[in-house]
């Protein structure tokens, strides 16, 4: 799968002491009776819908800076495909969206890539499937912990739960928990946390009363309480019946982010 820009959602590189992580996959739903689960459709999944993301730029590794003059003829277009047959379990039909991005600053034109969502109809929640071979490389986690002979660890292609719709609005929810055998700094638990908001932008004139989705990472170190690390990982403008609107990834320390804005759709 080519990949032109380091894009992992839902999909996405979390930073700890200039080292990055990624998503890992959801626990189960732990909604209470208060919680007033959200029913619009935040993403509908129908094929050959298109958003198109005129404005955008790239992003500095690790961060939410702006490269300078990536703005500059930044074009990206997210098209909802067919469902696919894919290996990885438990989600083996998933969706497939093809992204196509142009960035003339960065010498990137067309770039296609494919990345893959599985929704659960029942409750509109979504999981995504994302590679977490940067964490394994840069933390040496090996696939026998702590055998650098045994190799980096290579079964890293996950699905993660991330968009929670069982969860509402306001309430913070833990997306993973999971612990791993660093080389470099020992046993880690790695857990990452969602949570809705509702903000309207205005996007070509128009009004969206979206639910902006945080995804926040945060890092401890042996079977501390407190982390060692906690920062913003992703965050996504979610227009009911039509998708996301506004998308920011941050990067790692391999590949930079991006952030693009809706300028029209097909539909």
């Amino acid at each position: 799968m080519k990949r032109y820009i380091l894009l992992r959602l839902l999909f996405i590189p979390f930073f700890l002491l200039s080292i990055s992580f990624s998503f890992l996959s959801c626990d189960e739903d732990s909604t209470s009776p208060d919680v007033q689960a959200i029913l619009d459709d935040l993403f509908p999944l129908v094929t050959g819908r298109t958003i198109i993301y005129g404005e955008g730029t790239l992003l500095r590794n690790d961060t939410q800076e702006p490269i300078s003059g990536t703005e500059n003829g930044f074009t990206s277009q997210w098209e909802v495909g067919s469902n696919m047959t894919l290996p990885y379990l438990p989600y083996t039909n998933p969706v497939v969206i093809l992204d196509i991005t142009s960035v003339p600053a960065a010498g990137i034109s067309n770039s296609p890539r494919q990345f893959f969502i599985h929704k659960d109809t029942t409750n509109g929640n979504f999981d995504f499937l994302t590679n977490l071979g940067y964490l394994f490389r840069s933390q040496k986690i090996y696939n026998t912990p702590g055998d650098s002979t045994s190799g980096i660890e290579s079964d890293s292609l996950i699905w993660i739960g991330l968009s929670k719709s069982t969860e509402g609005v306001g309430k913070e929810w833990v997306a993973y928990t999971a612990n791993y055998t660093s080389a470099t700094l020992g046993v880690i638990r790695f857990e990452i946390v969602g949570m809705f908001e509702r903000e309207t932008l205005t996007l070509s004139g128009t009004n969206y009363d979206t639910y902006k989705l945080t995804a926040t990472r945060k890092i401890y170190l042996g079977n501390s309480t407190t982390a060692v690390s906690i920062g913003t990982t992703a965050i996504l403008w979610l227009a009911p019946n039509i998708g996301p609107v506004k998308i920011i990834l941050i990067g790692d320390g391999e590949s930079h982010g991006k952030s693009q804005t809706m300028t029209s759709r097909n539909f």
